[in-house]
This record gives structure tokens, C-alpha cells and sequence, in this order.
């Protein structure tokens, strides 16, 4: 290996160790869950298949949770165990794009789409967004495709330019655009502690003076606000009719809104398996 893949082969050995956000703009970045949810099954599968690991492994004398916080109290762990599910929480995301980006997303196609700002009339963009948007998206001017999915001032960019922030948004075309980097290059972000983190006000300055601004409080796909059934099965399709043509992704679709009544996800596994050319 020359230099350069040895640093990815130490950083990528270091994700496996554990999930953290320097994997950000890399590759990585969809790895590290790939790599949580393999481990998680190959556990179950060995345990199934009689592979012993001891019972104090998470909770004993020097078991993950005392190597990892100093302490072996799996207090919070059990504490309203069986009554609260944190998977609860977890929700669909309506962009391809880091979730914190999202509320500023829903506000610049707010203004793009209702107010109709023309991005040609923009002389510059504020932006007032939860820190955690600031700390995790902090990218400006991304080369790649990447690092433009982690990038709070390519996505509203983009959405303002384009009128859109779906999966072309995120390609190499839109990431190089120069209206979109022109525009980027005139947005500025500031940081607001008491925001929540599916908050965010976009405030356009336009260049005969006036100003025009949008303030999202519950962003589309947050708890609060999650996206309906019909959003779901409309990016269910654009994500899927690219690989498997209008009629393969109708069946596959129809199959997981039974997924209730299967007996198995046999059906589920099949149809995505299929090789079928994309419909015009």
C-alpha cells in the first residue's frame, strides 16, 4: 500500500472499532452502520449456533460498559426496559442528507417554492440553525459528492437554486454547479443555542434591498412532524424504480405494506433480488 491507503486502511480499521463522525465525507460514512448492523447479525447467528461469550461480557467486571464510561451500572440500560423503545424516536428522512440539515432544506424550498425568490435576485443568505448543524455540517464548497452530503451550505444551495433537494441535488453535477458554489459562497451560518435541532430560520437578502425569510420549527420527517404515507411511497418509488423499473418496484412496494401479514420476509428478499430492465 503507498501512504494514502494506508491512512484509509488505519482509518478504516478505526471505524470498526467504534461509530464517530470523522468517517464524515468519506466513503466511511455508510460503512460504519453497515458494519453495526453485520455485527449484530452475525452475534445473533453465533449465539444461535451455540458460540459462548460468558454472561458478564456487557455489565461484568471489566465488561464493555465499564471499559467504555468507567462504570459496569447498567441502571439506565434496564431502567423502563420492555415499556420504552428508543427505535421509537428514529425516523424516515425526506432528503438525502444529514438530518440536521434538514429544517434549513424545508425553509429555502419554502422560498423558492412559495415565496418564489428568484436565486439570481439573492444577494446574500443568513442562516440561524442548531449548533449541532454548525458542528456535524460545517462543509462549504464540497469537490465531491461525499462531502456535499454532509454539507449544510451546498444543500441550501442547492434547494434554492434548484427548486429541489433530492437524490440529483446530492450528485457530482449539482455538488459542481456554479450557481450553486456562487450562491454558497454568499450564505453564512451562525450557530443558536436555544434553537431545537429540527430548527432553522434561512433569511434572504435580495439585491433590490428587500428581505424575505422563512422560519421552520418542525422539519419534515422530524418526531414532530414525520412524513405521511404518501411522501413515503414517493420516495420508496424514486429510490427504487431506477433499479428495479415501475412495475418491479409496484410489487416490492405492495409486498412490504403486507409485510404484516407474511410470514416471513422471503417475498421481500426475492423482489429486490430482481434483474428486470427499467420501464420508460
Amino acid at each position: 500500500m503507498n501512504h494514502e491507503q494506508t491512512v484509509w486502511a488505519l482509518g478504516v480499521a478505526a471505524a470498526q472499532a467504534g461509530g464517530f463522525r470523522a468517517t464524515h465525507g468519506s466513503m466511511a460514512i455508510t460503512y460504519v452502520p453497515g458494519m453495526a448492523a453485520r455485527n449484530g447479525v452475525a452475534a445473533a447467528y453465533m449465539a444461535l449456533g451455540g458460540f459462548e461469550c460468558g454472561s458478564i461480557a456487557v455489565d461484568g467486571r471489566n465488561g464493555l460498559l465499564q471499559v467504555l464510561t468507567g462504570s459496569n451500572d447498567a441502571g439506565l440500560i434496564r431502567a423502563e426496559l420492555g415499556t420504552r423503545y428508543e427505535f421509537l424516536n428514529n425516523t424516515y428522512k425526506p432528503y438525502p442528507c444529514g438530518i440536521v440539515i434538514h429544517p434549513a432544506i424545508d425553509a429555502c424550498l419554502e422560498l423558492a417554492r412559495t415565496d418564489h425568490v428568484p436565486v439570481e435576485d439573492i444577494e446574500s443568505v443568513a442562516l440561524r440553525v442548531h449548533p449541532d448543524a454548525l458542528n456535524l455540517t460545517w462543509r462549504k464548497l464540497p469537490d465531491s459528492a461525499l462531502d456535499a452530503q454532509v454539507s449544510l451550505f451546498h444543500w441550501v444551495a442547492a434547494a434554492l437554486v434548484h427548486h429541489a433537494a433530492g437524490l440529483a441535488q446530492g450528485e457530482l453535477d449539482c455538488v459542481l454547479d456554479p450557481r450553486v458554489r456562487a450562491l454558497q459562497a454568499r450564505t453564512q451560518a451562525e450557530a443558536i443555542s436555544t434553537m431545537a435541532d429540527n430548527e432553522a430560520e434561512v433569511i434572504a437578502r435580495l439585491k433590490d434591498g428587500r428581505v424575505v425569510s422563512r422560519h421552520v420549527r418542525d422539519a419534515t420527517g422530524s418526531v414532530t412532524n414525520p412524513m405521511t404515507d404518501e411522501q413515503l411511497v414517493e420516495k420508496f418509488r424514486s429510490l427504487v424504480s431506477p433499479s428495479l423499473g415501475e412495475a418491479g418496484c409496484t410489487r416490492l412496494l405492495q409486498s412490504c405494506l403486507n409485510l404484516e401479514h407474511a410470514p416471513d420476509a422471503s417475498a421481500i428478499v426475492a423482489l429486490s433480488r430482481e434483474h428486470t430492465s427499467v420501464e420508460a
